[in-house]
Protein backbone atom coordinates (compact mmCIF):
# COMPACT_ATOMS: atom_id res chain seq x y z
CA UNK A 1 0.00 0.00 0.00
CA UNK A 2 2.91 2.35 0.58
CA UNK A 3 3.64 2.38 -3.17
CA UNK A 4 0.19 3.81 -3.79
CA UNK A 5 0.65 6.84 -1.55
CA UNK A 6 1.52 9.85 -3.65
CA UNK A 7 1.06 7.93 -6.89
CA UNK A 8 -1.39 9.10 -9.51
CA UNK A 9 -0.96 6.39 -12.09
CA UNK A 10 -0.26 2.69 -12.45
CA UNK A 11 3.12 3.54 -13.98
CA UNK A 12 4.13 5.51 -10.88
CA UNK A 13 3.20 2.55 -8.67
CA UNK A 14 5.13 0.22 -10.98
CA UNK A 15 8.21 2.44 -10.76
CA UNK A 16 8.05 2.52 -6.95
CA UNK A 17 7.26 -1.14 -6.33
CA UNK A 18 8.29 -3.17 -9.37
CA UNK A 19 4.74 -4.29 -10.11
CA UNK A 20 4.06 -4.88 -13.78
CA UNK A 21 7.50 -6.32 -14.38
CA UNK A 22 6.51 -9.97 -14.14
CA UNK A 23 5.78 -12.43 -16.90
CA UNK A 24 2.23 -11.15 -17.48
CA UNK A 25 3.44 -7.55 -17.92
CA UNK A 26 0.96 -6.18 -15.39
CA UNK A 27 -2.15 -7.77 -16.86
CA UNK A 28 -3.00 -9.30 -13.46
CA UNK A 29 -1.91 -6.58 -11.04
CA UNK A 30 -2.61 -3.53 -13.24
CA UNK A 31 -6.42 -3.61 -12.94
CA UNK A 32 -6.20 -4.13 -9.19
CA UNK A 33 -3.78 -1.23 -8.81
CA UNK A 34 -6.17 0.94 -10.86
CA UNK A 35 -9.03 0.01 -8.51
CA UNK A 36 -6.95 0.86 -5.44
CA UNK A 37 -5.84 4.20 -6.91
CA UNK A 38 -9.47 5.07 -7.70
CA UNK A 39 -10.56 4.12 -4.18
CA UNK A 40 -7.81 6.27 -2.70
CA UNK A 41 -8.86 9.20 -4.91
CA UNK A 42 -12.50 8.82 -3.83
CA UNK A 43 -11.54 8.68 -0.15
CA UNK A 44 -9.34 11.75 -0.51
CA UNK A 45 -12.15 13.65 -2.23
CA UNK A 46 -14.55 12.67 0.57
CA UNK A 47 -12.08 13.97 3.12
CA UNK A 48 -12.07 17.26 1.24
CA UNK A 49 -15.87 17.31 1.20
CA UNK A 50 -16.63 16.46 -2.44
CA UNK A 51 -19.68 14.21 -2.01
CA UNK A 52 -20.45 13.78 -5.73
CA UNK A 53 -17.13 12.14 -6.50
CA UNK A 54 -18.51 8.60 -6.59
CA UNK A 55 -20.85 9.61 -9.42
CA UNK A 56 -17.97 10.95 -11.51
CA UNK A 57 -17.48 8.62 -14.51
CA UNK A 58 -13.76 9.43 -14.50
CA UNK A 59 -13.47 7.80 -11.08
CA UNK A 60 -15.55 4.70 -11.76
CA UNK A 61 -13.90 1.50 -10.65
CA UNK A 62 -13.33 -1.03 -13.39
CA UNK A 63 -14.01 -4.70 -12.82
CA UNK A 64 -10.85 -6.72 -12.32
CA UNK A 65 -10.02 -9.24 -15.02
CA UNK A 66 -11.05 -12.81 -14.13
Amino acid sequence: MKGLVGSGSIQEVNNKTGTGSGGCGGRRCGPRIRILLNKMEILEAKRKGASATEDDPNLSMPSPDP
